[in-house]
């Protein structure tokens, strides 16, 4: 029986960013031999690597990560990083987490993803309904600002009047 081996990071959908937690990985077993492989993406991620030219210091240094991290990660000792780490890692490397674990089978379960793609479309639509709503707010908001500016006109040609009006009454008094 085949076994495929399944990435379910944590997305906090609030600050859109993954959250630091551990991912989880299953293994997959060969059909017919003891052959067990648990970091099917370490290859592609030992690959960009080697193709970017860096050693795991200068990965650790940039990433902002402990070195022995790092190393750990490249070495295989560390079959589960965390999502936040390996994604750190990702960005030194000029890559995204789907290219480190292509070709590895990674999928993300059926029920997770369908959740994720209706909490996307969710909130796309609420965003797009916020965005509709910023744009009639901001044409009132400028609406009430030519209002109030034609009436704080009104009221200081009215005070202009009331000025005009009482010098005369005053010059009138005088006589």
């Amino acid at each position: 029986m085949l076994k495929f081996v399944i990435f379910i990071p944590k997305f906090d959908l609030k600050n859109g960013q993954i959250c630091n937690k551990k991912m989880t990985f299953l293994t997959e077993k060969c059909q017919g031999c003891h052959f067990e492989r648990t970091n099917m993406w370490l290859d592609n991620l030992k690959e960009f690597k080697k193709q970017k030219g860096l050693t795991s210091k200068q990965i650790a240094e940039i990433a902002k990560l402990p070195e022995r991290t790092v190393v750990r990660i490249f070495s295989g000792d560390t079959p589960n990083p965390y999502a936040d780490t390996l994604y750190r890692i990702a960005e030194v490397l000029d890559v995204s987490l789907d290219d480190i674990l292509a070709d590895s089978k990674a999928v993300v379960g059926s029920a997770n993803l369908a959740t994720l793609q209706a909490e996307v479309e969710r909130l796309n639509s609420e965003l797009s309904l916020m965005q509709a709503e910023k744009a009639v707010l901001e044409d009132k908001a400028r609406t009430l600002s030519a209002e109030n500016d034609l009436l704080r006109m009104k009221l200081e040609h009215k005070y202009e009047i009331i000025a005009i009006h009482n010098y005369y009454n005053k010059i009138n008094c005088e006589r």
